[in-house]
């Protein structure tokens, strides 16, 4: 019995890129480097380990993978089959560019990265909504080193439109969670925070929020224009009922279970949303209703190439005992 999943198989051509890359002493130093000297640079970062280096605690090398690299550093051959995290940052940047060129906005977080678009009828003046993908490449298989997968969800993201510098949402928000999403460059200890959730606020004061942050640290006192209330449903719930007198079901909620194909357009448990999700992933792709079994995408790097992501999903072999 085969399993259908959501993962696409991808291979690079070529598989050996010439870049740029420099050596760092510890993690540590090449963690600094990469924040001072090369901010915005796309990299990929790995240990090198003592074995090829000798004595010594182990060094760090960190590999230039983007359109402008510096030009002044040395260059080295690398074999995405021996060095597969950077073959998977490459089909990652590969597809960001090309959702970017769509007009998707795309968020990239440590485990994944977000191509999203809005929704024109959200059906919340406080609420917007938005739908797209969120993909990883990945390399699964150690006995077939040239071949990636990558893996894709079908995403609804809700957003309150407005910062807690609005009344209302200030208002709300003593004691719910909120996400940092700042007007400038994130710097200093909130930067790891940037737009991602922060913590709970535990009062307004004079046009900052003092948030107790989920890391543990000091409560840290944050410009409200800088915070917005975290889009979960239970928020909305509480919010639609402290701000808007709302009782009974949340018309909000709703549209976004119908986005998610968990409830039909009639508001029933919908038992194709894997299917119809799966779908939804081929519209995003571009290949929804036609018979095309592969996508190829230019190398958003230095060095020409290109990546063939199949549009058809993985089967995954049940075992016996099912």
């Amino acid at each position: 019995m085969a399993l259908i999943v959501n993962t696409f198989k991808a291979n690079l051509n070529p598989v050996e890129f010439t870049l740029p890359f420099v050596d760092y002493p510890s993690w540590e130093e090449s963690t600094t480097a990469k924040g001072q000297n090369y901010p915005g640079q796309i990299t990929c970062r790995y240990a090198l380990k003592e074995q090829s280096q000798g004595t010594g605690p182990d060094k760090a090398r960190m590999v230039f993978l983007g359109y402008d690299p510096p030009s002044d550093l040395p260059k080295g051959i690398f074999d995405v089959s021996l060095q597969w995290r950077i073959g998977a940052l490459l089909i990652e940047i590969a597809l960001e560019e090309h959702f970017r060129q769509r007009g998707f906005r795309i968020e990239r977080t440590r485990f994944q990265v977000f191509a999203l678009r809005p929704v024109t009828d959200s059906g919340s003046s406080a609420v917007e909504l938005a739908t797209g993908i969120s993909f990883d490449a990945k390399h699964p298989f150690k006995d077939e080193p040239n071949d990636f997968a990558v893996t894709f969800n079908w995403e609804v993201r809700a957003q309150f439109r407005a910062s807690l510098a609005e009344k209302t949402m200030a208002q709300a928000a003593i004691g719910m969670p909120v996400l940092y999403r700042p007007r400038g460059q994130a710097t200093g200890k909130l930067a790891p925070f940037e737009n991602r959730y922060l913590g709970k606020v535990r009062d307004i004061d004079r046009g900052y929020a003092v948030v107790i942050c989920r890391d543990d640290s000091a409560p840290q006192k944050v410009p409200l224009a800088d915070l917005r209330l975290e889009a979960t449903p239970a928020v909305i719930k509480q919010f639609e009922q402290s701000s808007q007198s709302r009782l009974g079901p949340s018309p909000i909620l709703r549209r976004i279970q119908q986005l998610k194909h968990s409830y039909t357009a009639e508001n029933r448990r919908n038992v194709n949303a894997f299917r119809d999700r799966l779908e939804e992933i081929r519209s995003v792709l571009g290949v929804a209703g036609t018979s095309a079994n592969q996508i190829v995408l230019p190398l958003a790097t230095s060095q020409e190439g290109s990546v063939s992501i199949s549009t058809q999903p993985s089967e995954a072999a049940m075992g016996g005992l099912w």
